[in-house]
């Protein structure tokens, strides 16, 4: 799938080539904030057929409105052929009309892909203008602001929002000279000797400080592998680099439910500088994330392996029988 990572509105091109069966029949793409798909949040973004002895699918389609962060694409035939996953990371846009007015102009401030039922300030070359921001369910918002007075200029226009890392969502408006009266002929006008400060025209800039993390980090490898047959096995955890200003470091859990409350011993890893862990791990199915942390404390989203994977397969299925056993024939069950 190319990208894997985007705005809202962005392209996608999504290639299945099978070698060992056809893909032949009707089949279609869909969208989910969520690994199982759930009916009530699974969006079809398209539909197709592939003809008799059809080896090959090449689709293409539009990130829907999304929330900012990791969502999953599938590709699911109809009938025949298992679902085939994949993730796409939805990042902020931001979009502004006009893109350069004097001050005193009311812009329109569009949002996508930001964080669902959130909330903001919006920033203006790193400074609060005082103008709140809040994202409906699908991380969206319209809001307006006035330009304030100030000297002409590019400016960068952003949202505060913590959970989005500082460079996305950045649009760029361009302050205009402003239109100074005709003098009175009546009064003489007195000339300025320099423009106005923000805060002398009544608009204030207040410094923030950094709230914003890094992005989630990629799992990569372990995804639906199987580790051995017998007794427990080295597992190394891969994902991909992270960046901030203010350094980064990663935190790895690994657990034996999906809901990650079940860790075994060094199942829980904070403070990690590469993007790499080895762990041995005993025999069972796992299910593992890894977030990012900067400099600041400020913690990203957890990227989610979406697929478990298994060591000593055997060993596990036979550790699992025996204590069905036991349930069943112990006194008093």
């Amino acid at each position: 799938m190319t990208p894997n990572s985007g705005r809202v509105g962005t392209r996608v091109t999504l290639s299945i080539i099978s070698s060992n069966f056809s893909l032949e029949g009707d089949y279609r793409i869909r969208w989910s904030p969520t690994v199982t798909f759930d009916e009530n949040r699974t969006v079809v973004l398209t539909k197709g057929n592939v003809p008799k002895g059809g080896y090959t699918v090449v689709a293409t389609f539009a990130v829907p409105e999304a929330r900012y962060g990791v969502h999953y694409v599938q590709f699911a035939p109809v009938a025949g052929v298992d679902p085939v996953n994949f993730q796409f990371n939805v990042e902020p846009s931001l979009k502004v009309q006009p893109t350069s007015a004097q001050p005193g102009t009311v812009l329109i401030v569009n949002g996508t892909g930001f964080p669902s039922n959130d909330s903001g300030t919006l920033l203006l070359a790193g400074d609060a203008t005082g103008t709140r921001v809040n994202t409906n369910e699908a991380g969206s918002f319209e809001t307006r602001f006035t330009v304030p007075t100030a000297p002409p200029g590019e400016y960068k226009l952003f949202v505060d929002i913590p959970m989005v890392y500082a460079k996305s969502g950045i649009a760029t408006i361009q302050i205009l000279p402003a239109v100074k009266p005709a003098p009175s002929q009546e009064t003489p006008s007195t000339p300025s000797s320099e423009t106005k400060t923000s805060s002398e025209a009544g608009y204030t800039l207040v410094p923030v400080e950094d709230r914003h993390p890094p992005r989630e980090p990629m799992p990569i490898a372990p995804m639906g592998h199987s580790f051995g047959l017998w007794g427990a096995k080295e597992v190394t955890f891969g994902w991909n680099s992270v960046t901030d200003s203010s350094g980064v470091t990663y935190t790895l859990e690994i657990s034996q439910n999906v809901n990650f409350d079940q860790f075994g011993g060094g199942a829980q890893r904070a403070g990690l500088l590469e993007t790499s862990y080895t762990a041995k791990i005993e025999p069972g199915t796992y299910y593992w994330r890894v977030k990012a942390v900067d400099g600041a404390g400020n913690e990203s989203y957890w990227g989610y392996a979406h697929c478990a994977f298994t060591v000593g397969e055997l060993s596990y299925l036979l550790r699992e029988l025996g204590d069905a056993l036991k349930s069943i024939f112990s006194p008093g069950i």
